[in-house]
């Protein structure tokens, strides 16, 4: 009945892999396009899978793969054509031979944004020309998805565009819930990064500070551009520790060991402004507090239900902050707290049941109501 485009293999993506729970739980059927584009060899039952190496991050390099990734879709959207009447497709990298094929044949169409530039795309032709395909394909599409009702002002689009519209927020779909001890030992300070080793994020900064500070430790996991940097601290500083590629859950333990997690969005990335992140949910879900970055759509959440801190960028941001903390621990551990059982009173009030809600209900039913 649904067929998903995705640039990455479901097991890459938690978002993805939230739909195919919900549509698995309703008994839809269902298959998924994907790319692996690492070589990586991880492959559901349900996964047409392309091969074609492509490391990510590698921009115009990367042009001639994606126009072939295109074929690659149209060509499987054609020869299992009896087997979906809706097409969920991610990003703007997938949409077009999904509209084709709505063109074509009559397939309903889903526009999931997981992320987007539009505030960039004023900048040059080329960008300008983006933002008008991007328009072209809302207009067209059955269904708008974004992971924020915020992101609307990011790609300066209302009512009169969509058709129709659902914000999916990034809620990790947990079964169980266990809250964690939070105990905050001021002689070791354990903090925790898991996911994207780009820049602008704060992991440069963060590295360094750690590395001149002997009251922390700093728990790191995960991959990008920055991790050769990321091993050398690792191996010059007994207090950081970097455990690699993990999966979901050791991740997920990885931070309930720590006293904050750590997710900066720096302001420089204009998709960073409106980031969406899992991790602000995960944090809740852990009852830690998340130290992000203010003037983000992230910080703004944090600092709204104070289930974290909100700083500016630096390292010196950082520093003044804990010396701050440590300076004040009878009135900081107090506030640390309170920060800790908002964060678990949160998501049990908004998002333990968001799954079951949003996604199995909500989500499900707008695809079997698509005729």
């Amino acid at each position: 009945m649904i067929c998903f485009l995705r640039c990455a293999p479901v097991n890459a993506d938690i978002r993805l892999k939230k739909y195919i729970q919900a549509c698995q739980s309703r008994d839809i059927n269902f298959f998924a396009l994907t790319w692996d584009r690492l070589g990586e060899g991880t492959q559901e039952i349900y996964e047409i899978q392309w091969g074609r190496f492509a490391p990510y991050g590698q921009r115009w390099k990367n042009l001639i793969n994606k126009i072939l990734w295109q074929f690659f879709i149209l060509k499987n959207l054609i020869k299992h054509k009896s087997e979906y009447k809706v097409i969920h497709a991610t990003n703007l990298e997938n949409i077009l031979p999904a509209l084709i094929m709505k063109l074509l044949l009559k397939k309903r169409v889903i526009y999931d944004i997981y992320d987007s530039s539009s505030s960039d795309f004023s900048k040059s032709l080329f960008t300008s020309w983006l933002r008008k395909l991007d328009i072209f394909c809302i207009k067209k599409s059955d269904l708008l998805i974004l992971a924020d009702k915020k992101r609307l002002k990011q790609i300066n689009v209302d009512s009169s565009i969509y058709k129709s519209f659902m914000d999916i927020e990034n809620v990790p779909n947990f079964s169980d819930y266990v809250v964690s001890k939070n105990t905050l030992d001021f002689r070791l300070i354990k903090l925790s990064y898991v996911g994207v080793f780009d820049p602008l994020r704060g992991l440069e900064e963060l590295l360094n500070f750690v590395s001149k500070n002997e009251g922390f430790v700093l728990n790191i996991a995960g991959s990008g551009t920055l991790l050769e940097k990321v091993k050398e601290y690792s191996l010059n500083n007994s207090r950081i520790t970097y455990h690699g590629t993990v999966k979901y859950e050791d991740g997920l333990d990885i931070m309930r060991g720590s006293d904050f997690i750590i997710g900066m969005y720096y302001k420089k990335a204009s998709n960073h402004i409106y980031a969406a992140p899992n991790k602000f949910f995960e944090a809740l879900y852990l009852a830690k507090p998340l130290i992000t970055t203010n003037g983000t759509l992230v910080g703004d959440k944090v600092a709204k239900y104070m289930t974290g801190y909100a700083l500016e960028e630096g390292e010196s941001e950082i520093s003044d902050f804990f010396e701050k903390c440590i300076r004040d621990k009878e009135i900081f551990i107090s506030e640390y707290e309170i920060i800790c059982k908002n964060a678990a009173d949160l998501w049990n009030s908004s998002y333990s049941n968001y799954f079951e809600n949003r996604l199995k209900n909500d989500y499900v039913n707008f695809i079997i109501s698509l005729k």
